[in-house]
């Protein structure tokens, strides 16, 4: 009767985001919004929201998933011989890491591994591996156990930010696009070809120059025809100047747009406008109900 409350964590810099969906076997209902700063030194402080919930939709949620700030990950895209066997594959995978990471130990991380592309008359694979501390991942998810959570799914923000615009733009189904997170002093860029990952690319910034300088230089190799914003830095004057500034269209993803939401949830209407900072927490969420 009452359904699953999933719970969308993410996190970038010092704010996260927590989004709460009631899940049913007809629809998926929006039931709560919070936004918040890390208040205190403690490496689970973006999991305040669920940890020291507030309100009675936060403590049904029974499931969360939770979409990490880039920095808190090693992201990594190398070519890849395609006729390796997974033993093989895995060493390889190890050694690109081993020469990026200071001591690498492969039992201290937990590892992504994404086809990119490939080159089959080559035999050659692009390949993006995601790597994380296992024990943070270990750390949130006993911590969670602890509130009878139980811990569905740890990704990347952008990955969040994906799927959650797969789910409320359809459309880009049929093109090729690139989904931007801004940080405060970074960019990951992930371009899209057909709802497809098939490049990943980030730099760092530190002004809205060369915010517009970095993009120009990570999507025009690719013949993209939208870019899409979100991360809490992204203001409506920045995308309005992007927009000025480059031969594509510009808009920030909407998570919301698709999604049924409760009239109990509170204050919604002081995002209208930063929607796209909860993009990451809604797909994360989405991805896992």
């Amino acid at each position: 009767m009452f359904g699953t409350f999933v719970a969308g964590v993410s996190f970038a810099d010092e704010t996260a985001h927590l989004a709460v969906l009631q899940v049913k076997k007809r629809f998926v209902r929006l039931r709560h919004l919070g936004e918040y700063k890390k208040a205190k030194p403690d490496d689970l402080w973006f999991l305040d929201g669920l940890l020291l919930p507030e309100g009675r939709v936060v403590r049904k949620v029974s499931r969360a998933a939770v979409a990490i700030d880039q920095r808190a990950a090693f992201v990594h895209s190398f070519p890849s011989d395609s006729s390796l066997n997974t033993a093989d594959e895995q060493d390889q995978i190890s050694w690109e890491l081993s020469n990026f990471i200071p001591d690498f130990k492969p039992d201290d991380y937990t590892r992504e591994k994404l086809l990119l592309q490939t080159r089959a008359h080559r035999q050659v694979s692009e390949l993006l591996v995601v790597a994380y501390k296992r024990s943070m991942v270990d750390s949130a998810r006993a911590a969670l156990l602890k509130k009878k959570i139980d811990l569905a799914a740890v990704v990347l923000n952008n990955f969040g930010a994906q799927y959650a615009l797969l789910q409320n733009s359809p459309e880009i189904k049929s093109k090729m696009v690139a989904l931007i997170h801004v940080g405060l002093n970074r960019i990951d860029v992930a371009v899209l070809n057909r709802g497809r990952l098939m490049a990943y690319r980030c730099a760092p910034v530190s002004s809205e120059e060369e915010i517009l300088e970095n993009i120009q230089a990570l999507v025009k190799p690719f013949p993209v025809s939208d870019l899409f914003f979100h991360g809490a830095p992204v203001t409506g004057s920045l995308v309005e100047r992007v927009r000025r500034q480059v031969p594509w269209k510009v808009s920030t993803v909407n998570p919301f747009k698709n999604l049924k939401v409760a009239s109990s949830v509170k204050d919604f209407q002081s995002f209208a406008g930063k929607e796209h900072r909860f993009a990451a927490a809604i797909g994360s969420a989405l991805r896992d109900r």
